[in-house]
């Protein structure tokens, strides 16, 4: 099972892809997926569904998004991710509720 160092490395690597960053329309793809901040304890947060009120969020100069899947997440499950642009908070994005809690307790479990 991975550490929690070895989560942030994967995380960071997620980040360091070069991938495309999302325009305000490809966005759109994320409603209705799951996700949580995962610089927050993992065993002390949810994942929730991405609703209008995050969409607003990711769309905003706060957020800059990556809509690549990626597969090197610590469950495996392919992730997209919208980082916070002040360097505070970064969501993890899966197609369901399932993969995301396997995300999310694979993390907590290595805390």
């Amino acid at each position: 099972m991975p550490t929690r160092p070895t989560v942030m490395i994967v995380a960071g690597a997620l980040l360091s892809l070069g991938s495309a960053v999302a325009s305000a329309s490809g966005i759109d793809d994320l409603r209705g997926k799951f996700g949580f901040d995962w610089h927050l304890e993992p065993s002390a947060t949810e994942c929730t569904e991405i609703d209008d009120d995050l969409m607003a969020r990711f769309k905003s100069k706060e957020f800059t998004c990556d809509l690549e899947a990626h597969t090197n997440s610590a469950s495996e499950h392919p992730v997209q991710v919208c980082t916070s642009t002040s360097g505070i908070g970064e969501h993890l994005i899966f197609k369901t509720k399932a993969e995301c809690e396997d995300e999310r307790e694979t993390q907590a479990a290595s805390e």
